[in-house]
């Protein structure tokens, strides 16, 4: 059960667990650090405590079905009124390194509850890892074929997963393995299918629709093809001098294929905010690294 303690002039209800509010006092605890969905001063934090633990699934749904545009002012704002009518005797927050060891661990008085929570979010966001460079365009994460753990992860993480299949029945069956397991355990459902090493365009698109076909029947999920790249002799010779073929042979028939998905990659659509916790662990990651 919940009490509304408060009500805010537009309307919006502060909420509070019944039988913390008939207690002396309250301590809040929580770990403060950045959230997936929207950027504020105040994120995940002591006030979303007040607003989402304190105010359990009522409070909860209240703030969600605002939205995340005005998530953080509404934290802040609820939070106010929540210490106005509710006995807080004190705060701790927690910070997290990124080698899960305790960065930061801080008793809070109540009169300095918005100032703290903010210094430690700033905290918690500079203890997150960056990639140090200069310059990028995309990143291109290519990893071995399967489902293992590492694949799993970073293909949860990319805002395009593209799969790359040749003509061969493993690399369909291990196409077929990986779109399943992403689409019905972690949500994602979009694909982009590279069909490599074909002799033609024709061989290309027959390897899609194989693969098509099967997945169209068994998976809810959405597939599109963007490239095919010829069988090239270049690559093995480019291989052995140990440089890209784009480098070694750039008029060869896969380097043409390769720069042309490059140049449609540019193009795709880059979604204003990541899409969950791996997405925004690389998004902070790259955080500082100038984007074109």
């Amino acid at each position: 059960d919940v009490v509304e303690v408060a009500t805010l002039e537009d309307g919006f209800p502060v909420y509070c667990d019944k039988n913390a509010y008939e207690a002396d006092g309250i301590i809040l605890f929580n770990k403060i650090k950045p959230h997936t969905h929207f950027k504020y001063k105040h994120e995940s934090g002591l006030l979303k405590m007040i607003c989402i633990g304190c105010g359990k699934h009522k409070g909860a749904s209240t703030f969600h079905g605002r939205g995340y545009d005005s998530f953080g002012p509404n934290l802040e704002r609820v939070s106010k009124a929540f210490l106005q009518h509710v006995n807080v005797v004190f705060s701790v927050g927690m910070v997290q390194s990124p080698s899960d060891d305790i960065a930061a661990l801080e008793v809070i008085p109540t009169d300095k509850f918005f100032e703290r929570d903010a210094a430690l979010q700033t905290m918690a966001k500079a203890e997150m890892p960056r990639l140090k460079l200069p310059h990028i365009d995309v990143l291109i994460v290519d990893t071995a074929a399967g489902i293992s753990d590492m694949v799993l992860s970073f293909a949860r993480a990319a805002q395009d997963v593209i799969v790359v299949v040749c003509n061969e029945p493993t690399s369909l069956s291990d196409a077929y393995a990986l779109m399943k397991i992403l689409s019905k355990q972690y949500g994602v459902y979009r694909f982009k299918v590279v069909a490599n090493m074909v002799r033609t365009l024709k061989e290309g698109q027959d390897l899609f629709n194989q693969l098509w076909k099967v997945t169209d029947r068994f998976l809810d999920i959405s597939m599109e093809l963007v490239s095919c790249i010829p069988f090239d002799p270049n690559i093995r010779q480019s291989i052995r001098r140990q440089q890209v073929v784009v480098d070694a042979f750039p008029k060869a028939p896969s380097s043409i294929a390769i720069r042309a998905l490059a140049n449609r990659a540019l193009s795709w659509p880059v979604p204003y905010l990541p899409g969950g916790h791996m997405q925004f662990f690389i998004e902070n990651f790259l955080n500082g690294v100038k984007k074109d």
